[in-house]
């Protein structure tokens, strides 16, 4: 993780932001603009600051730079004064959204272009 990923994840942070984020190999942010969200990991509730998020990244910092089936993303939101952190990729395919949310026991995935919720149980 460089200075220029934690100057954008700061931002977040600070402007209690949820946000859905990779960068590429040219260390260029990228927001995806479509599809769904669907988080692959179990959901990592910290305080609101930046030295968490470091350490969740760099633990996982294998998986999501050499996953070879999707673009892994982390993914931040706040809820309840809570900060939630997690792996998630973007399925642009809706139904198999939904099944990958399930098998992977979640609640809920995100639709990125309607801005919604959509509930698994």
């Amino acid at each position: 993780m460089n200075f220029n990923h934690l100057k954008y994840i700061s931002y977040f942070l600070d402007n209690k932001k949820d946000f859905t984020i990779r960068f590429n190999k040219n260390n260029n942010l990228i927001i995806p603009s479509f599809g769904f969200i669907v988080s692959i990991t179990p959901l990592i509730k910290i305080n609101m600051n930046l030295k968490p998020v470091i350490d969740y990244v760099e633990k996982n910092n294998t998986i999501i730079i050499f996953n070879e089936i999707y673009i892994l993303y982390l993914g931040g939101w706040f809820k309840d004064n809570k900060f939630y952190l997690d792996i998630s990729i973007v399925e642009n395919n809706r139904e198999k959204a939904i099944n990958i949310g399930k098998y992977c026991n979640q609640k809920a995935i995100y639709d990125i272009e309607n801005k919604t919720t959509i509930y698994l149980h």
